[in-house]
């Protein structure tokens, strides 16, 4: 989804730390990973569907919903450098993040289709918990846990909320006057 690539891209911008999408297993020893949750359907609204002259095209309806898409932020920061600067660069980066959503508010409008649905217009990015909590953790370097190194580190995570426009174009049955031996008859 577009939403998610302008949402990396301006966490990089802003951070100077590479992020990803997940799922991915690339682990860097700073990074930002964002997790996109379960999309959800909100609001729904119907609307005539019209051409570019303004004219009404007869049997077809648009479906507007609101949708949401949770989305964790988490803050990685390991590595084999003493603990004292780990906790530093996580403590700088933490306060970036909380800052980055304190003032960021939407993400640049796209027109993106996605089967049979349109996602358009501007995101708007809800804070859902963007205080952060730094954690020391033990990262690894390998899936298989008995062959993995540990390496110290920290962790922040942070729930936001991307709040956006989905359109849906339906056909629909119209209804058609049929006159039969004078008689008027909707069909």
């Amino acid at each position: 989804m577009l939403f998610l690539k302008h949402l990396k891209q301006s966490l990089q911008e802003f951070t100077k730390l590479p992020v990803i999408i997940d799922p991915a297993n690339v682990y860097k020893l700073q990074e930002i990973r964002i997790k996109p949750q379960k999309f959800k359907i909100r609001k729904q609204e119907y609307k005539k569907v019209y051409d570019q002259d303004g004219n009404e095209i007869k049997g077809k309806t648009a479906v507007y919903y609101i949708a949401s898409l949770p989305v964790l932020v988490e803050l990685n920061i390991r590595g084999a450098n003493n603990e004292d600067s780990l906790l530093l660069s996580a403590m700088k980066y933490s306060t970036l993040l909380q800052h980055f959503f304190k003032i960021t508010d939407k993400l640049p409008e796209i027109n993106e289709n996605i089967e049979n649905f349109t996602v358009k217009g501007q995101a708007v990015i809800k804070p859902i918990n963007i205080e952060g909590n730094l954690e020391p953790v033990l990262f690894t370097d390998n899936e298989d846990i008995e062959d993995a190194k540990k390496f110290p580190g920290f962790q922040d995570r942070f729930e936001i909320e991307l709040v956006f426009m989905v359109e849906q174009i339906l056909d629909v049955s119209t209804v058609q006057n049929i006159t039969s031996a004078g008689v008027s008859y909707a069909v």
